[in-house]
């Protein structure tokens, strides 16, 4: 349960990061640049290190979610379902070990880390900026941990996480936090969209039609008379689709189409029917809107 007087008794990490969105904006931008920004470490291996600490600091909630994202990244579940007990186990990478290895002794006994237990690290051909990360990502997972340490065990319990899921919610945290300094000069189509998303993410709505072939699901709007491109944009066919939705905006429908990148962030194509003074018109480079991690193009 929570103790913040402010909210529910059953809040959790997302909720708490709501209520005090000057704090967690920071932690956000941090955790996209640690996880995913250049590091010696692959996308996939931070995340092993986040769910592996996060399971040191028995906390269920983010456990899940970066499990589940390592297992998206490609680290074998078996890997991942035995690593508590055994993190020297055979399926674990000959590299990575040692790094295991130091992030459990810094989380549960930080002042007792000397020498002797860096140096394997270096041994195995890491740096000095594989170690600073693998610091940064054991100290980074100590704060929702603390947070989330009496609630933790009902969010594991209400969700059935799965990886797209899990990447989802990850990726579009910042999301939540925008919504409440969301620039003005946005368009009306964007701020809803973005809306849609948030409200996919939050479990409030549920996709229209779920699909891995973004071809599927132009197909499916297509049946459901709702607007679809015609033609998709060749990087977004390079990408794994989650799903999509309809939803109307000034009488007119409009259709959200999810895909997840590589590195776990999203993209979201909208299409609506072109106005007549639109349809025929010379066609114009799109027009840009950019804040922190979002953009759109009209």
């Amino acid at each position: 349960m929570s103790y913040l007087r402010s909210l529910k008794p059953d809040a959790g990490l997302l909720q708490i990061f709501q209520a005090f969105p000057e704090a967690a904006w920071p932690l956000l931008q941090y955790h996209e640049v640690l996880l995913r920004g250049e590091s010696p470490f692959s996308a996939a291996e931070r995340e092993l290190i986040a769910a592996y600490v996060s399971a040191l600091n028995n906390c269920n909630y983010c456990r899940a979610v970066h499990s589940q994202t390592a297992v998206a990244f490609g680290i074998g579940a078996k890997t991942i379902a035995s690593i508590n007990s055994n993190p020297q186990q055979p399926d674990v990478d000959l590299r990575m070990r040692p790094v295991l290895a130091f992030v459990h002794k810094l989380t549960l006994s930080p002042g007792k880390i000397t020498a002797a237990d860096v140096d394997p690290m270096f041994a195995a051909g890491w740096n000095d900026r594989a170690l600073h990360d693998a610091t940064a990502i054991c100290a980074l997972h100590g704060a929702p941990a603390r947070a989330l340490r009496q609630s933790a065990d009902q969010w594991s319990k209400r969700f059935n996480w799965t990886a797209a899921a899990a990447a989802l919610l990850i990726a579009t945290f910042a999301t939540f936090i925008w919504q409440k300094t969301r620039p003005a000069h946005l368009a009306g189509w964007q701020n809803q969209s973005l809306d849609v998303v948030s409200s996919l993410v939050r479990k409030e709505s549920s996709f229209d039609a779920q699909s891995r072939n973004a071809g599927d699901l132009v197909n499916w709007l297509r049946a459901n008379h709702a607007p679809a491109a015609q033609k998709l944009p060749p990087n977004l066919k390079k990408l794994e689709s989650l799903g999509c939705k309809t939803f109307f905006l000034e009488g007119k429908p409009v259709s959200v189409i999810c895909f997840m990148r590589p590195d776990g962030g999203l993209v979201h194509l909208v299409a609506t029917a072109a106005t007549p003074a639109t349809a025929g018109g010379a066609k114009t480079l799109p027009k840009f809107v950019q804040h922190e991690n979002w953009a759109t193009a009209t």
